[in-house]
């Protein structure tokens, strides 16, 4: 069995735990929450360079949200005795600090709203608006 072979498979059981700590596991998840950081800026434009770091943050828990979201739905979120799972109390913590990264960087529309940013539903529906009122001019 080739090198690149036994280390793929000493990964595949731990790629999308949580709690992982092998230095091949940690770089791979460096590198998921690198793109993961490219796509948001370019899907929130409004994001300046000093927002990157809080990006980044919530950018590392939703691929620590998503791990643990994998191993419960692969484990079930009771264990042997039908107890819930830690990883389930650690999911909801996660996603509720996660929550407030999401709004100080305008990923909810109320955030939005405060911040005066101009999402893509906001111009389709001024364009939208602004259509109509050209077809109800006469001309």
């Amino acid at each position: 069995m080739s090198t690149a072979a036994v280390r793929q498979r000493r990964l595949a059981p731990v790629r999308s735990s949580a709690y992982a700590r092998s230095s091949d596991v940690l770089r791979l998840r460096y590198r998921r929450v690198r793109r993961l950081v490219a796509k948001a800026r370019a899907a929130m434009p409004w994001l300046d360079e000093s927002d990157v770091p809080v990006l980044r943050s919530w950018c590392e828990l939703e691929i620590i949200g998503a791990g643990l979201f994998a191993d419960l739905t692969a484990a079930g979120i009771t264990n042997g005795e039908g107890e819930p799972r830690r990883a389930v109390d650690d999911l909801r913590r996660l996603r509720q600090t996660q929550l407030g990264f999401a709004r100080e960087l305008g990923m909810t529309p109320r955030a939005r709203a405060e911040l005066s940013v101009d999402s893509s539903r906001t111009r389709a529906l001024t364009a939208a608006a602004q259509i109509a009122e050209q077809r109800r001019m006469p001309t």
